[in-house]
């Protein structure tokens, strides 16, 4: 599984900051969306339904081992996110790619 490093967390602020994040797969439905990211504790059902929405808006989907997402996120409750902004969500998958290359 992937780890978060600092500059992800960093990216991550910027996202909340700027209120180009979504929260909760339900939430995915109507927006342009280039990254999402899903916790490993996310439902099957969830998992498709974000699986999908990746396909149907060419975005890349990320699934982060459940510690890891929480300490991200900071709320338990919250599965999944969304970024709506192409710059920070490439900047996410920069590094998140670099750390798949890695392991």
């Amino acid at each position: 599984m992937l780890k978060i490093n600092g500059k992800i967390k960093a990216y991550y602020g910027f996202l909340e900051r700027s209120r180009e994040l979504v929260y909760g797969v339900d939430n995915f439905a109507k927006q342009k969306l280039y990254l999402i990211l899903i916790s490993s504790d996310l439902s099957q059902n969830a998992k498709d339904r974000a699986s999908l929405k990746a396909k149907t808006y060419n975005c890349k989907l990320f699934e982060l081992e459940s510690k890891e997402f929480n300490d991200l996120v900071k709320n338990e409750k919250i599965k999944a996110v969304g970024a709506k902004s192409e710059e920070l969500a490439n900047a996410i998958i920069s590094q998140l790619e670099i750390q798949e290359e890695q392991n």
